[in-house]
């Protein structure tokens, strides 16, 4: 993991433990931040949405490829999990257009 990578992650934490890092909130970051592990740890562990200015040599299909739906979901038949996945899958497509 990389300095820039576990400088995101440990801002995301200290977000959430002061409490303004809510369920579903858009994170915004500069191009620095832009990396695969960093969209897939945002999403998964602290369900939000990053927003981060990507690079060109960024694919936006290889990055969806690598975000799984927690197998929980399927597990426990649980469609809310399911939905808010899709749901920020969604809003993630839209912003990079």
């Amino acid at each position: 993991m990389s300095v820039i990578a576990r400088s995101l992650k440990t801002s995301l934490k200290n977000l959430k433990r002061k409490g303004f890092l809510k369920t579903g909130a858009v994170v915004m970051a500069d191009k620095g931040f832009c990396s695969y592990y960093n969209y897939n740890t945002a999403l998964k562990r602290y369900r939000v949405v990053p927003v981060i200015w990507l690079k060109e040599n960024m694919s936006i299909t290889k990055l969806l490829s690598m975000i799984s739906t927690p197998l929980r979901c399927f597990l426990e038949n649980n469609t809310k999990e399911l939905s808010f996945f899709k749901k920020l899958v969604k809003i993630l497509v839209i912003w990079r257009g």
